[in-house]
């Protein structure tokens, strides 16, 4: 068979692969999105409206990968450096790369203030207020790392970080504190549900189920970590542009998994049974209805003695509206 025949249905097996990926990261995407508005029906929250900012800036992402696909996005390197569309694809990879880190980090705040409506006053809600500043502040820090000092169009590959130096200095170490700035908020997104859990009353086994749940998050951390390993093969492996077609895909995995993490952790199984304790003689359960979370005694009583306890009440079909004062009486 001729080689320049073996050549081009390589080349169109790295492409179509590429878009593959791509598109079912997008379906993913959009499915997760139609799942969140059917079981938030109803009960729309803060999360809700970042979730739903995350998934518009990613279909922005979703858009600007199918650009740089179309301008050469996936070719060798050899094939890019003479492409005639090198400055488009150099934009579209850039603008893509910007909007992949704001859409991550929305979907981390969305997941963080969800776990804000688990805390309970004092030293819980302090820790989530912390971790809802440390995300923002990385995620701006990663714009920043991405970003400064760096010309926005290049005559050089965007992903050819070896050759990228004197248009963006330190590109291979931007990237390293992009990692790092990821890992770090997922692991304190990790650690922070485990102290607002195993403080409460209720069985090890509720609060290690409860837990798990928020642990739906993990794999994200071995997203990074993948798509790093591809980062660092950018500096040693001859054809970046092969490589970077790798780097992409993981992108697009992470932040696909990120946001449907989000929306898992809204499932009813997880706040259907969630015990915690506002000073009375038993357990309480904050049960998930359409009307709110109802607070009641694990042995089914309304209360002993006047207790009272804080609670969010909902009304006008809103998930989350102002706090009120509900006694409980015996």
């Amino acid at each position: 068979m001729d080689s320049s025949v073996v050549h081009h249905d390589a080349r169109r097996r790295r492409i179509d692969g590429l878009k593959v990926a791509i598109s079912l990261c997008l379906c993913y995407t959009l499915c997760i999105a139609f799942v969140r508005v059917w079981i938030r029906r109803n009960l729309y929250g803060p999360e809700d409206w970042v979730v739903l900012a995350a998934t518009i800036l990613s279909l922005g992402q979703f858009a600007c990968e199918y650009v740089a696909v179309g301008r050469g996005l996936g070719e060798s390197i050899d094939v890019l450096r003479e492409s005639p569309h090198l400055l488009t694809l150099n934009k579209a990879n850039l603008a893509g790369v910007v909007l992949w880190v704001l859409a991550l980090y929305a979907s981390k705040f969305a997941a963080s203030v969800f776990m804000s409506h688990f805390a309970q006053p004092g030293r819980h809600k302090k820790e989530i207020h912390a971790l809802l500043v440390t995300v923002v502040l990385l995620g701006v820090g990663s714009l920043l790392t991405l970003l400064v000092d760096c010309r926005v169009v290049s005559a050089i590959y965007y992903w050819d970080f070896p050759r990228h130096v004197d248009y963006c200095p330190n590109p291979y170490l931007r990237w390293q504190f992009i990692a790092a700035f990821d890992s770090i908020t997922e692991f304190l997104m990790l650690a922070v549900p485990v102290d607002l859990i195993w403080s409460l009353q209720m069985p090890t086994k509720k609060k290690l189920g409860i837990i798990t749940a928020f642990y739906i998050r993990a794999p994200v951390v071995a997203f990074t970590l993948a798509r790093n390993h591809y980062v660092h093969e950018l500096m040693v492996d001859s054809d970046t542009g092969l490589i970077s077609k790798i780097v992409v895909i993981w992108q697009e995995v992470e932040l696909t998994y990120s946001i449907a993490a989000a929306t898992l952790m809204c499932l009813k199984a997880l706040v259907s049974d969630f015990n915690t304790s506002f000073g009375l003689g038993g357990e309480t359960v904050r049960t998930h209805a359409a009307s709110g979370y109802i607070l009641s005694n694990e042995n089914g009583s309304r209360g002993m003695g006047s207790q009272v306890g804080r609670l969010k009440q909902f009304g006008g079909g809103s998930r989350y509206g102002k706090e009120s004062v509900v006694e409980l009486d015996s």
